[in-house]
């Protein structure tokens, strides 16, 4: 299956130094999670030499988390 292939390549990025690699939803995402001072480049290129290797184009995107939920009290 294609998740069976992906694995085969999963730890390029891993080697390239992100921390983890999993599919995102029920795929065809991949993402890699890493520290903000790593080197998102040549972490993003292992990814796709992974996949070309396996002849599956990709397109990578570098993007950062959001700041995340804010709590407010109301004045009622």
């Amino acid at each position: 299956t294609e998740i069976y292939t992906l694995s085969l390549h999963d730890a390029l990025p891993i080697y390239a130094g992100a921390l983890g690699v999993t599919i995102s939803g029920a795929g065809p995402s991949v993402i890699a999670f890493c520290k903000k001072s790593q080197n998102l480049k040549k972490i993003g290129k292992s990814m796709e030499r992974g996949f070309g290797s396996a002849k599956v184009g990709c397109d990578i995107i570098i993007c950062k988390p959001s700041v995340g939920p804010r709590i407010s009290r109301s004045k009622l």
